[in-house]
């Protein structure tokens, strides 16, 4: 892979590149490098650049357009392409055929938001470990409403122990890890702390239990009413969510298709989803992002709370 960025990049430096020296783009990757910490040889740093100036470009484009929801902006993720993005933060992919999904029936149920009383947001890094995240930010959201709980809880742990529910980096199930945190039981973070790689599990048993799960049908109506009691593990289509800032999101999703776990934090008055990511506090809504009413990329093909 090396040597065909490095050949790549030559390719392109020898018809005419080193224009752009003094550019404005060059200096606003440079600035980009430096708040980001990142580093690369010099063969790749002129191919990154290049893929840096095209999301740029798609931010910008995406921003002029009136009748977006949503807006974009610039993040940890401004040197990678679409594919290079989804095979280091997202999971694999899983279709979901369901029938019987029941969307609100116009319920008054108001508005529910937990993101203020939830640990801060963490971040995954390099590794697919989303599903850690998402259950460990449900059971933590449940433990914090439920019994004024003030721990934080290892997804290493998770990772590299819970065989069963999943593959470390390489993806899992978030249902499977509630069930492994109801057998085996949680330890803390400080005992347990994140490396964003897979490793040899050094703790089996926890402390900190829940007694099981509870999974939430297809019933928009019950999922809400779910969350205003605490958060909730959630799988969704986070495909096109990389550059993601702020508003509702109405771009590009599936409604039968999840790549990503993540924890629905509450809805507002219109229905909108509040979600909680794991990509840290400096994407979206400081880690947040808002979905539209319904099964919006997929949000209620897969639902699971902490009990």
């Amino acid at each position: 892979m090396q040597k065909i960025l490095s050949l790549f990049a030559t390719a392109l430096l020898l018809c005419g590149l080193g224009f752009y020296s003094q550019s404005e783009e060059q200096q606003s990757f440079k600035g980009w490098q430096k708040q980001y910490n990142k580093f690369y040889s010099k063969s790749e740093e002129a191919y990154r650049q290049i893929v840096f100036n095209k999301n740029i470009e798609l931010i910008k484009r995406h921003n002029q357009n009136p009748n977006k929801s949503y807006s974009m902006a610039v993040n940890q993720f401004a040197d990678l392409t679409d594919e290079e993005f989804e095979s280091l933060y997202l999971g694999k992919p899983t279709y979901v055929k369901l029938d019987n999904i029941e969307l609100s029936k116009g319920n008054n149920l108001g508005e529910a938001d937990w993101s203020s009383k939830m640990n801060g947001i963490k971040n995954q890094g390099n590794c697919g470990s989303c599903w850690t995240f998402s259950a460990i930010g449900a059971v933590e959201g449940y433990l914090i409403i439920r019994q004024g709980f003030k721990g934080i809880l290892s997804e290493q742990q998770l990772v590299d122990c819970a065989l069963d529910a999943g593959n470390g980096c390489n993806g899992g199930n978030s249902d499977l890890a509630l069930d492994y945190i109801a057998s085996v039981g949680s330890v803390y973070e400080r005992d347990y702390p994140y490396t964003a790689q897979d490793g040899v599990c050094k703790v089996l048993q926890g402390k900190v239990r829940i007694q099981g799960r509870e999974n939430y049908g297809p019933n928009e109506d019950a999922i809400k009413k779910g969350i205003q009691n605490y958060p909730l593990s959630v799988s969704v289509d986070a495909t096109y969510w990389k550059f993601y800032s702020e508003g509702v999101y109405d771009g590009a999703c599936r409604d039968d298709f999840h790549n990503h776990a993540v924890v629905a934090v509450g809805f507002d008055y219109e229905g909108n989803w509040k979600i909680r990511n794991s990509w840290g506090e400096g994407w979206g809504e400081k880690g947040h992002i808002w979905l539209k009413p319904g099964n919006s990329c997929a949000v209620m093909t897969r639902v699971d709370g902490a009990i």
